[in-house]
């Protein structure tokens, strides 16, 4: 049996990852090696390589307004997850959990308006101390994530 020596290891590793994001992620990416092992594992009963990577990606510009004191972002559009492809249909329950990682939006948050399609349009309106009262907001289907919000009304 031939090992193969840990700089060979390290490049197959970074190739395999390369295939792997261009097949997940748009655009470019770069990777920050971090540290790696190579040992024996009894288990398996043969050698591991594993090596910590963070993969990088071009995200391209986005917009993003605060507010006058500079403390909540105010307003954000993402031109690439604007761009409206075919997604499956989202239920209200699915909509509040992806428009509440933009942390933004509380428990007591509820949709007012909407607009279905590959890009939701919709209204949120909450009680939430410390949110925002209510909130425009456009959700791409097809990545599941929040393309646009503006906050209309501060209440803070």
């Amino acid at each position: 049996m031939t090992l193969i020596s840990e700089p060979a290891l390290e490049k197959h590793a970074l190739r395999h990852a390369d295939a792997l994001a261009k097949r997940i992620v748009d655009g470019e990416t770069s990777y920050d090696v971090g540290a790696a092992s190579f040992e024996w594992n009894a288990r398996f009963r043969r050698y591991v390589y594993e090596q910590a990577l963070v993969v990088w990606r071009d995200i391209g510009p986005i917009e993003i307004t605060l507010t006058p004191d500079r403390k909540y972002v105010r307003s954000f559009r993402d031109p690439r997850r604007l761009e409206a492809k075919i997604g499956a249909r989202l239920d209200e329950k699915q909509l509040l959990a992806i428009a509440a990682t933009t942390g933004l939006v509380g428990k007591l948050a509820r949709i007012g308006q909407v607009e279905p399609g590959p890009l939701y349009h919709l209204v949120l309106s909450q009680l939430d101390a410390g949110k925002p009262r209510r909130i425009a907001m456009t959700i791409n289907a097809a990545r599941r994530q929040v393309a646009a919000f503006e906050v209309l009304e501060d209440g803070r």
